[in-house]
């Protein structure tokens, strides 16, 4: 989400910053120009701007995650880096844990060692790999899984003689198939029964 530098200068005044009020102070009660209070709201900007861009990004960036939750709609919250970390690796163990742990039955995901790992960058698979987010909700964590990324993954120090796995995002490579099996849903909507969708 892009804020511009007004919106983060919402509501602020020169006259609340004495490095800007006190280099335009007239004697007599003299009023400032025009020129003279956009030349100050200006510097204001590029501190505004200097601010959030060298010191409030990269400090949001090194402590926290920021994530909209199912609680709060569309509101931003914060968690410390290392509390989601621990958070998403139990929630992750659980989701391939066939004891099925956090409100999971069975096991969702399939753990690849190291050795199915490198085959999947050394061959030729034609299907990238989708990104998957995690949303916090009142009970644990929501799975989304996003598969239209292009996939750009390369190689780390696990695998350096690994290349690099470039893929066309995963809903590109399948658009002809989901045409074609719409299609048949189309021609013959009884064969899905009862089937409900997009409730």
């Amino acid at each position: 989400e892009d804020m511009t530098v007004a919106e983060a200068a919402f509501k602020l005044q020169t006259s609340g910053f004495p490095w800007l009020s006190k280099s335009s102070r007239r004697q007599g009660g003299v009023k400032q120009s025009a020129e003279e209070h956009a030349s100050k709201f200006a510097s204001l900007h590029m501190w505004v701007r200097w601010l959030f861009k060298e010191l409030v990004i990269p400090l949001i960036k090194t402590s926290f995650y920021a994530t909209d939750t199912e609680i709060k709609g569309q509101k931003i919250m914060y968690f410390r880096k290392g509390f989601w970390l621990s958070k998403c690796t139990k929630f992750l163990r659980s989701l391939s844990n066939t004891t099925g742990t956090g409100g999971v039955l069975g096991p969702t995901l399939q753990v690849l060692s190291d050795t199915e790992l490198q085959s999947l960058l050394t061959g030729s698979r034609a299907l990238g790999v989708s990104e998957l987010r995690f949303i916090p909700k009142s009970k644990g964590l929501r799975t989304i899984c996003n598969s239209s990324k292009r996939t750009d993954l390369q190689p780390g120090k696990s695998f350096p003689s690994a290349k690099s796995f470039t893929r066309k995002p995963v809903n590109s490579i399948l658009a002809d198939v989901f045409h074609v099996l719409r299609h048949e849903l189309s021609t013959h909507p009884d064969i899905l029964g009862a089937s409900c969708f997009s409730f």
